[in-house]
């Protein structure tokens, strides 16, 4: 078991925890949390926008929060449902790309034709095709958890670029990353596919 999925364990059982003594019995909805989470992260795409990027920060710490509870909530109250967990992944993916679409209006405004404008470009497809990805080749039959930078990296990422200030470099290593990330995954469903076949092709599924 990789270090990267002990420490998840570890996390998912203490927020699990933190559940139950707090907000199990409460008249809330797991997808009522994801929504609540994905306004408060929409919200702060004004302030990345205009350069406030310390209170930015401090407000994706708080929906990251939110970002965990709903899944807890929804194991812990066994009210888990196929269409959550679309709900969720759906919304995080406007998440992320209107997070960086904050940063690309910050430099289109203050540095019009900065380099920075581009790395959040690349960033949101890297993220968004790191998604996918993962998704895809689920959907045809290969788990696909591999590569450098999933969710909570590129979330862990964004908070410190803005609690620090060292936005571009964050772009930098965003944009770099991300797009390797989907490589990877790319590169290990075909290995998947080649290794399952004795390296003949499966048949078109598209």
């Amino acid at each position: 078991m990789s270090v990267r999925v002990q420490f998840e364990q570890h996390v998912r059982e203490a927020v699990a925890q933190l559940v139950r003594r707090t907000i199990a019995r409460a008249p809330i909805t797991p997808n009522t949390l994801t929504v609540i989470g994905t306004l408060m992260t929409i919200a702060t795409v004004p302030l990345i926008s205009r350069g406030y990027f310390l209170a930015a920060g401090l407000a994706l710490i708080l929906t990251s929060v939110f970002d965990m509870l709903d899944g807890a909530l929804a194991r812990v109250t066994q009210r888990t449902s196929a269409f959550g967990a679309f709900l969720d992944s759906a919304l995080d993916r406007y998440s992320d790309a209107l997070l960086l679409f904050g940063f690309f209006m910050y430099f289109q405004h203050t540095a019009p034709g900065a380099v920075e404008s581009t790395l959040a470009f690349l960033a949101t497809i890297g993220s968004l095709l790191t998604s996918y990805m993962r998704a895809r080749a689920e959907a045809v039959g290969f788990a696909c958890k591999v590569g450098l930078v999933e969710r909570p990296e590129r979330m862990v990422l964004i908070i410190l670029g803005l609690l620090t200030g060292w936005v571009a470099p964050m772009l930098w290593v965003l944009a770099v990353l991300t797009n390797v990330t989907a490589l990877q995954r790319l590169l290990h469903v075909w290995h998947s596919e080649r290794s399952s076949h004795g390296g003949a092709p499966r048949p078109n599924q598209r």
